[in-house]
């Protein structure tokens, strides 16, 4: 029910993406916020969301992907109606899984993550941030993932976060991490060139069981369906998919078909990233996890997976 949960959480997220690029910058701007957290009594009740990266000129939405590169210690964040009172988040994905928090995929890989804001009401910006990955981790994006947050937070005076608009960069340093927003649950960041993208969620099954590799027999050539329901689109609210999957969870890869339109993919740590097939194929980027709400396991043998991200269906 949790991984339910958090998963339609994402999804209500994902609707305020309307179009994806690829191609960070050392520094970059922001719209909005797609990261919810509410925190009281020094427990977080809810952390949801995602970020998506897209190069400059365009600006990024909820927050950025800003490569270490651009140098610096640390991440500045300057909103434009809140100054430097905003709370983020800034992660190093060391297991390299697409995902900033949540269980590693790769053992003693968890990822770092730091915190602007502190349950006294205080914030620290700029904050200061890991430069590297953690030593024998393969690590994803190159740099610091920034999850700008809006919710409720309580501390001495109970207040709400908002984000509006503004700019986040590479700083020479900064303070000491805080305390929010949220707890290191897993969020997903995506950069990808899907373009007119919608927002969808739903499952995926699997003609036999997937294990992680190492753990039970690789797939070769087996079939698997998958069934959305569809936001941010007018054009549809449903669609299905089908294929066949090679490969182990979280390493693997495919192609099928999406509403009739051609896609190959990989899936590599928790994202699956779906590459059109022609002129008129398919595109997106989903993050796909085993229903572990239904029983569902990569350890012992997945047949069910829960998906959520952004399709180019037309």
């Amino acid at each position: 029910m949790i991984e339910r949960r958090r998963l339609t959480r994402l999804f209500l997220g994902v609707l305020a993406i309307l179009g994806l690029a690829v191609g960070p910058a050392p520094a970059d701007t922001y719209v909005s916020g797609t990261t919810f957290v509410a925190r009281g009594a020094n427990t977080t009740a809810a952390d949801i969301g995602l970020v998506q990266c897209s190069p400059t000129p365009a600006p990024s939405t909820g927050g950025a992907c800003i490569p270490w590169s651009g140098g610096g210690g640390g991440i500045e964040v300057v909103d434009a109606v809140n100054g430097h009172d905003v709370a983020f988040q800034v992660c190093v994905d060391n297991d390299g899984d697409g995902f900033c928090g949540g269980l590693p995929l790769v053992a003693g890989c968890d990822d770092f993550i730091v915190f602007s804001h502190f349950d006294n009401g205080s914030f620290s910006n700029p904050l200061a941030a890991p430069t590297a990955f953690k030593s024998g981790c393969p690590g994803g994006f190159r740099g610091w993932v920034v999850f700008l947050c809006q919710g409720a937070h309580v501390d001495t005076t109970p207040h709400t976060h908002e984000v509006t608009t503004g700019t986040i960069t590479a700083a020479g340093g900064g303070g000491p991490s805080g305390t929010f927003c949220g707890t290191p649950l897993g969020k997903p960041y995506i950069h990808t060139s899907l373009v007119n993208g919608c927002a969808v969620q739903g499952t995926m099954t699997t003609g036999q069981p997937m294990y992680q590799l190492g753990v039970g027999p690789v797939a070769s050539g087996v079939p698997f369906s998958m069934s959305f329901s569809v936001g941010a689109c007018s054009s549809t609210t449903s669609a299905s998919a089908s294929g066949t999957i090679s490969g182990s969870c979280f390493a693997a890869t495919g192609s099928g078909q999406v509403n009739g339109r051609g896609f190959t993919f990989v899936w590599a740590g928790s994202q699956m990233e779906l590459t059109p097939v022609g002129v008129n194929g398919a595109a997106g980027t989903l993050a796909v996890l085993p229903d572990a709400a239904g029983g569902q396991s990569c350890a012992t043998g997945a047949t069910r997976f829960v998906v959520a991200g952004v399709l180019a269906i037309t």
